[in-house]
């Protein structure tokens, strides 16, 4: 898997870095591939707490699709086999069985695809040199699979004029369009701020935190009465968790909860 990076901290944190540097981080079938599986078996480990998405090197968080890939006769990332699920999809579906927060730290410019795996992940933090849009107008193409998470996500408005235009964005536009939570200058400062944001994630409770986004993606598609149906059965058995009751005992007993994680 040389495609990607992999690095568990101590804390449980997954660090999932796309390693094409010199290609700015294209995803290629491999790159695809190779995600899909982290995030698969990332699904499947109670004991992961969060996860961290980024790209190698300062350039790029990830520049989409490798368009050379097809010129160099392998398979192009925008073409399938017929009957063939979209390498993307797949990848979006498993992360969507993720119950963990997905921080995007944005080292780098994020373009069509790189914006859909922004758009994908929970939380971003973006360097102030990141572009990041999805001008596939530009080659004729259209950001079809990642407009299942831009609907999500950017206002209705932008998204036409970004998809329609193939507008690149600054970091500070994505900032007030809510795509960065937050926006700094140097990549020391980005680490920092990713580092940050780990810590206050990792004081938590992990069984609310799964539960928590777990309903989250659930209640998305409700509508309004059937999201109180659901959230008051979560919130039930929610309440019966130890976490829920060494959290509440922390709090009477003024001190810092242990979190058993269950």
């Amino acid at each position: 898997m040389t495609s990607i990076k992999l690095n568990r901290t101590e804390q449980s944190v997954v660090w999932v870095t796309i390693n094409r540097p010199d290609a700015m981080n294209a995803m290629n079938q491999d790159v695809m591939r190779d995600l899909t599986e982290v995030f698969c078996e990332i699904s499947s480990d109670p004991s992961v707490r969060a996860v961290v998405l980024t790209g190698a090197g300062e350039r790029a968080f990830c520049a989409g699709g490798d368009i050379k890939a097809g010129a160099d006769g392998h398979k192009s990332p925008y073409q399938m086999s017929p009957g063939e699920t979209h390498p993307l999809v797949r990848l979006f579906k498993a992360v969507n069985d993720i119950n963990v927060p997905i921080i995007a730290r944005v080292n780098g410019h994020a373009l069509g695809g790189g914006f859909g795996l922004v758009c994908m992940a929970d939380m971003a933090i973006g360097s102030r040199n990141a572009k990041l849009g999805s001008p596939e107008v530009k080659i004729g193409l259209f950001p079809m699979v990642i407009l299942a998470h831009m609907l999500r996500l950017v206002p209705l408005r932008s998204l036409y004029e970004m998809a329609i235009t193939g507008r690149v964005w600054s970091a500070d536009d994505a900032f007030s369009n809510g795509i960065f939570n937050s926006v700094v200058d140097t990549t020391k400062e980005l680490d920092a701020a990713v580092d940050n944001l780990l810590t206050q994630i990792l004081a938590n409770s992990p069984t609310a935190i799964r539960v928590g986004i777990k309903a989250l993606k659930s209640m998305e598609y409700m509508d309004f009465e059937e999201r109180l149906s659901y959230a008051q059965l979560v919130i039930d058995s929610l309440s019966k968790t130890e976490d829920a009751k060494e959290g509440m005992a922390a709090f009477t007993e003024k001190r810092k909860p242990i979190w058993p994680g269950n």
